[in-house]
């Protein structure tokens, strides 16, 4: 192998969820990912959060579930 390949980062996805409740969490994590949301976005360092509300709807074993991100733009 190259130095190159070696000092690449890459992710690995898992396709395999075994159960119903890892497929719940990964589907909490994939809409945290996709709302861009980090240790370091939202940390109380981070200064301005500006004002926005989001939310999302998914089940789990037939009860459903809104996972909501509140920001009241108010500096930290």
């Amino acid at each position: 192998m190259s130095d190159e390949t070696d000092d690449e980062l890459f992710e690995i996805t898992d396709f395999t969820n075994a159960s119903p409740w890892e497929s719940f969490v990964s589907t909490i994590e994939d809409i945290l990912q996709q709302w861009g949301l980090t240790a370091s976005t939202y940390s109380a360092d981070s200064g301005y959060w500006p004002q926005h509300r989001k939310s999302e709807k998914l089940s789990y074993v037939g009860h459903n579930f809104i996972v909501s991100l509140h920001v009241s733009g108010e500096k930290k």
